[in-house]
């Protein structure tokens, strides 16, 4: 499940019509450097485009432990969530329970302490706002009509907190600037309220046939040259896996957090432009993407990006860490490693990724995924 699967799927999707049955296995591998959340994206953009979309499984029947298996990994999550039929290897069809264990996960996911839904050290926070599943109690209230309304940043302090505590050891935690959780927070608040405000629904204002908003936080220990291995085909990854620091010279793993927020909207260009992708070039694309990390960037509503995001952005450029950005027709990356003399408020230098077959295909929404070593600073 890495980041070069991903997009061979995006690529194959957009050669198909809208009858793409998808066989999604029961066991993801390689769970690492944002390849889970970008399986999220592409389920999404997947399902947004089929008349009845339809997943094949390897599951034995509806009371197969596969069945469980899937729906408590996030990529099953997701795809109980925009899947009309599930089907198991058999071809009976087992999304019924699929869902309902599903939304029993998501239950606890979209409550005060989501953690307690996820396996090992990661976190989960996911919105189905095709479904009315969209208000998860951390970050949102009922105000005095009785609609759900985004918490402001404090909300945002205790979801740090949480992503915090569910993550990273206080050993490594020590490693990272005591300012750490304040900069998150701010960075989120500000990557998630933009999902609430612009990315429930599409670039035409009319709602999204399937919409999945989220946070995805992982810490992962592995060797520097595995990692890079195992994102070989995305050589510029590779290439700064294969530099990682270990968190002590003794130690044979290299430490780091990876931090995704996703949704299934119309994506950075739209957002900031007012105007459907169709409309915009190639070039302004790009050229609104990079407004959006500037801190003197604004849309008509509020910034897409204010000075949380470039805090966060500062902090990883000090750690030598690593910004992944897909949306619209951009899969755009920056090895903020590289860029440490930058000065503050900067925005990323996003270079353009390719497989080499082509312009990316179109996705939907955005996600962003931050990768950031646990270490002390080199």
């Amino acid at each position: 499940m890495t980041i070069v699967a991903t997009e061979r799927l995006l690529a194959d999707l957009a050669g198909q019509a809208t009858d793409m049955i998808l066989t999604v296995p029961t066991h993801g591998r390689h769970h690492l450097a944002g390849g889970e959340s970008a399986m999220v994206q592409f389920l999404a953009t997947w399902a947004q485009r089929q008349r009845v979309p339809t997943v094949s499984t390897f599951a034995r029947g509806a009371a197969d432990r596969q069945v469980a298996d899937l729906a408590g990994q996030l990529h099953g999550l997701a795809v109980a969530l925009v899947a009309d039929e599930v089907r198991g290897v058999d071809g009976q069809p087992i999304r019924d329970r699929l869902f309902e264990l599903a939304i029993d996960r998501l239950r606890i996911v979209q409550g005060a302490r989501p953690s307690i839904a996820s396996r090992g050290p990661q976190f989960e926070l996911m919105c189905a706002d095709h479904l009315g599943l969209s208000a998860p109690s951390l970050l949102y209230a009922l105000d005095l009509d009785g609609v759900a309304r985004l918490r402001d940043a404090r909300a945002f302090r205790d979801l740090a907190v949480q992503i915090m505590a569910a993550t990273v050891p206080g050993t490594l935690e020590a490693m990272l600037p005591r300012d750490i959780r304040s900069t998150l927070a701010s960075a989120l608040y500000e990557l998630f309220r933009n999902t609430e405000e612009h990315a429930r629904l599409d670039d035409r204002g009319n709602q999204l046939r399937r919409s999945l908003r989220g946070i995805h936080a992982r810490r992962h220990a592995i060797e520097p040259a595995t990692l890079a291995d195992i994102v070989g085909s995305f050589e510029p990854l590779a290439e700064w896996a294969r530099r990682l620091p270990r968190p002590r010279a003794d130690s044979r793993d290299a430490q780091m957090l990876e931090l995704s927020v996703f949704d299934s909207g119309p994506g950075f260009a739209a957002r900031w432009s007012g105007r459907p992708l169709d409309l915009i070039e190639p070039p302004e694309e790009l050229d609104a993407i990079v407004n959006c990390f500037s801190k003197r960037g604004s849309s008509k509503a509020r910034s897409a990006a204010g000075l949380g995001l470039c805090n966060l952005v500062d902090l990883l450029r000090a750690k030598g860490g690593f910004l992944r950005l897909r949306t619209g027709r951009r899969s755009l990356y920056a090895d903020l490693s590289r860029e440490r003399d930058r000065a503050y408020g900067d925005p990323p230098d996003l270079r353009a990724w390719t497989t080499g077959a082509g312009d990316p295909a179109r996705v939907a929404g955005t996600l962003v995924t931050l990768l950031l070593p646990l270490a002390p600073e080199a």
